[in-house]
C-alpha cells in the first residue's frame, strides 16, 4: 500500500475513535447502554408489616418516597357484648350481712353468700345446697348450727319470693312484731343475723318487751341505719 494512503486511513481510524470523546459518547452520561458505569433507578416497594394490624400502602415516584397512609382496624362496641343481666335475691339467716342484693343471673347459692358477707361461724352450711341455682326474687335462708332443719324446703336455702308460709307472728301488712317474732322471723328482716335476733329478743326479755319501735336503737348492734332499714317492717 502506498505510504499516502496509509496515513489517510490512519487518520480516519483516528477520527473515528476520538469522536465519542468529542461529542459525548453513544449515550447519555458519556457511557455505553448496559455497561457497569449506567445507573438506574428501580421503585422501593413500601413495607408492609405484619401482626401490627396496620397496612401502608403506596409506591414510589421519580425516587421520592410516597406517602404511607395507615390501615388500621376498627373493633366495633357491639362486638364487646353487653354487661350479663343481674336477679335479686334477699339473704338472711346466719350471714355476716343480711340483706337484698343484686347477683349476675345464673348464680349459685354460694355465690350468693358471698355477696352477703359470707356464713357466720356457727352457719350450718351442710344443711343447704351451696351448689343449687338461686333465682330472681327469692328468699335465701342460712340456718345456723343445731337449728331444726326438717321443715326446710327440698331446696334448702331457698324460698321463691311469696311462695314461704307468713309467720304466726307477723303485724298488719305482713310487718314482723318485733314483741312475739322468734329468732328466726327477725332474721327474716334486712341487717338482722343470729346475733343480732338474740339481742333483740334479750332486750325485751329484759325490760318487758318494746312500746315502740323506736326503742330499737336501745338494742346493742342497731345504729341508726339499721333502724331506718327495720321501721317499715317492724311493728309492736
Amino acid at each position: 500500500m502506498p505510504t499516502g494512503a496509509l496515513i489517510v486511513l490512519v487518520v480516519i481510524l483516528a477520527g473515528v475513535l476520538a469522536w465519542p470523546l468529542l461529542t459525548g459518547g453513544w449515550g447519555a452520561g458519556g457511557t455505553v447502554p448496559g455497561s457497569a458505569g449506567s445507573q438506574q433507578t428501580l421503585p422501593i416497594p413500601a413495607p408492609s408489616p405484619e401482626g401490627d394490624g396496620t397496612q401502608f400502602m403506596g409506591g414510589s415516584d421519580g425516587g421520592q418516597e410516597a406517602d404511607r397512609s395507615p390501615v388500621t382496624a376498627h373493633v366495633s362496641a357491639s362486638a364487646l357484648g353487653s354487661p350479663p343481666p343481674v336477679i335479686v335475691v334477699h339473704i338472711t339467716g346466719a350471714v355476716v350481712s343480711p340483706g337484698v342484693y343484686e347477683v349476675p343471673a345464673g348464680s349459685r347459692l354460694h355465690q350468693a353468700v358471698e355477696a352477703a358477707g359470707g356464713p357466720l361461724p356457727e352457719a350450718n352450711t351442710g344443711a343447704i345446697n351451696l351448689a343449687g341455682q338461686v333465682e330472681d326474687g327469692t328468699q335465701v335462708y342460712i340456718p345456723v348450727q343445731g337449728e331444726d332443719t326438717t321443715n326446710l324446703s327440698q331446696n334448702p336455702g331457698r324460698v321463691q319470693s311469696g311462695a314461704a308460709t307468713a309467720p304466726q307472728n307477723q303485724g298488719a301488712g305482713g310487718m314482723v312484731n318485733i314483741n312475739t317474732a322468734t329468732a328466726e322471723e327477725l332474721q327474716t328482716l334486712p341487717k338482722v343475723g343470729p346475733v343480732l335476733a338474740q339481742a333483740i329478743i334479750s332486750w325485751r326479755e329484759e325490760y318487758g318487751g318494746f312500746t315502740s319501735v323506736d326503742e330499737l336503737d336501745q338494742v346493742s348492734g342497731i345504729g341508726p341505719a339499721t333502724l331506718e332499714a327495720l321501721r317499715p317492717l317492724v311493728t309492736v
